[in-house]
């Protein structure tokens, strides 16, 4: 386990220069609204998954002197365990865009891992963090994307492949969808389906597999400290991957089978998805059910 002895947010939302040391063990920090306690924690979550769960507009995080007045703003810790440190930092350079009309703001972001540069799959899990806010609560009653989010969040901490994975598989998503839109304006052919197609079904299936996994990790684990906690009550979590255009018992299906069927409904929906011009089908529909006590918790 690893827990971070140092802290450092300088230029960060309404942190000018904050320096903690900090123990193993818990730490509880304190104030009045507005004092930056959220904007604490939303730092060192960047430092685990190195970007934002707040905004998706990285301007927003810079503190306003510094938008003014240009310069530079950093989140940086240490984390300690019985045998190694990490170092974790989080750069943004801030320059006004002379060549821009408006004059809007150029950031410059950098990711290091022991003051070496990486890129962003390189970077995420090198300091795991687990983050609950009052936000979380949407994971529940929030549509699907919500829960998605988690668990891809989740599984990036601790599998690098699985962020390039879903790269790729976004970009596959795009380009098909591009790629539909312009068979429906007919300026296009069917035919140019066939590569983007094979990309979904191994990206997807990878996407998939990496899911299931730790899924069935969680259900282990939450089931019975729900229990527990709980006073009997049972929770359930239900995968509903949309690899199919119909609900069936997926989870036994080698990989070879789960591409297999991947082509066959594909196949099956292509005339829907060029009237639509959107994919309908792959993990970026895909869906995780909670209930408890047999109550789906989305509708409670």
């Amino acid at each position: 386990k690893i827990f971070i002895s140092k802290l450092i947010i300088s230029g960060f939302r309404n942190h000018i220069d904050t320096n903690l040391d900090l123990s193993n063990g818990i730490s509880i920090f304190i104030g009045k609204n507005g004092q930056g306690k959220s904007n604490l924690i939303e730092a060192i979550y960047m430092l685990a998954i190195a970007k934002s769960t707040r905004t998706s507009y990285e301007i927003e995080l810079i503190n306003n002197e510094i938008s003014k007045k240009n310069g530079h703003v950093q989140i940086s810790a240490i984390g300690k365990s019985d045998t190694k440190n990490i170092q974790a930092q989080i750069d943004f350079d801030v320059t006004t865009g002379k060549t821009n009309p408006d004059k809007s703001l150029i950031l410059r972001k950098s990711l290091r891992v022991n003051g070496l540069v990486r890129k962003s799959p390189d970077f995420v899990g090198s300091i795991n963090v687990v983050c609950f806010e009052v936000n979380n609560l949407e994971i529940l009653t929030g549509p699907p994307s919500n829960r998605r989010k988690y668990i891809d969040i989740l599984i990036s901490q601790t599998d690098q492949d699985y962020i390039r994975t879903l790269q790729r598989y976004r970009n596959v998503i795009k380009q098909r969808n591009y790629l539909l839109k312009l068979i429906k304006e007919k300026k296009s052919s069917e035919k140019e389906l066939s590569f983007w197609d094979e990309r979904l079904i191994y990206e997807g299936a990878n996407i998939f597999l990496s899911r299931k996994r730790i899924i069935q990790k969680l259900i282990e684990f939450l089931v019975p400290q729900h229990a527990i906690l709980s006073g009997g009550d049972e929770i359930e979590i239900i995968y509903r991957p949309k690899i199919s255009t119909k609900q069936q018992n997926i989870n036994n299906l080698t990989r070879e089978e789960i591409e297999s069927l991947m082509m066959e409904n594909l196949r099956k929906i292509k005339s829907l998805e060029i009237i639509q011009g959107i994919s309908l089908l792959g993990p970026h529909r895909d869906d995780i059910e909670i209930k408890f006590n047999g109550e789906l918790a989305s509708s409670r």
